[in-house]
């Protein structure tokens, strides 16, 4: 206890320790010793937030229960980053190992069910556009994908409303998350005078956008390979 300034006059007595030995048992056994000691150096050093590391001669219940709650939003913080960092690194080879993947026999799969008429749309990989796009195939201007963009959420918002209505005939409660995202698309913010100030505020929303995105990267590839297709008959 000399780390944070107690003095042998006022280290605890018997009961004092025995006191506080069952306080820490009750309410920090899920910490190793180890991190108790991490705590108090940290402490000390002044790396914990919103803490008095001088324990003014009192080792106390109280003095260790702030310590600790200090230390205990230092660890999750630390935690979360490197759940970050980890899902960052993870992205990275991820987007690394997709880049080396050769899509082309899918794609020459495809360009075959284009030709057949049997393609779907909904079972296209997202990574076969970003293949496509990389090799410098997907020649469309920022304009032509806002377009595909656009059709491909109104015909998102058509699958929810039908969704809907099928399971409010069948008596299916609706999440309150797919009617909000059904309002979110029909949304217009408009001003004192009548005037649409922003008709897009699904835009914002990163679950409409995630989806409507991937949607309008498949209907791209099915669009070139339709093309392609074409292309092979002539």
């Amino acid at each position: 206890m000399s780390l944070v300034g107690i003095r042998s006059a006022n280290m605890p007595d018997q009961f004092e320790t025995s006191v506080l030995v069952d306080f820490i048992k009750n309410n920090y056994a899920n910490h190793t010793v180890s991190e108790i000691k991490l705590a108090f150096n940290m402490a000390v050093q002044g790396g914990l937030l919103d803490v008095d590391a001088n324990a003014y001669e009192n080792f106390s219940c109280q003095y260790f229960g702030k310590v600790f709650v200090a230390y205990r939003k230092w660890a999750a913080q630390e935690h979360n980053q490197k759940i970050r960092e980890n899902e960052a690194k993870e992205t990275q080879q991820d987007v690394k190992k997709n880049e080396t993947v050769d899509w082309s026999v899918e794609w020459i799969k495809l360009v075959k069910q284009a030709k057949n008429g049997t393609i779907r749309k909904e079972f296209i990989p997202i990574d076969l556009y970003n293949w496509l796009d990389k090799n410098g195939k997907v020649e469309y201007s920022a304009k032509d994908k806002w377009e595909v963009l656009y059709e491909c959420l109104w015909q998102y918002h058509a699958e929810m409303k039908a969704a809907i209505l099928m399971n409010e005939q069948r008596g299916i409660l609706i999440p309150g998350d797919i009617k909000r995202i059904i309002e979110m698309i029909e949304c217009y913010v408009i001003d004192q005078d009548a005037v649409v100030i922003d008709n897009n505020p699904w835009k914002r929303d990163k679950a409409i956008m995630s989806i409507v995105t991937n949607m309008s990267k498949q209907e791209i590839v099915r669009q070139l390979a339709i093309s392609e297709s074409l292309n092979e008959t002539e």
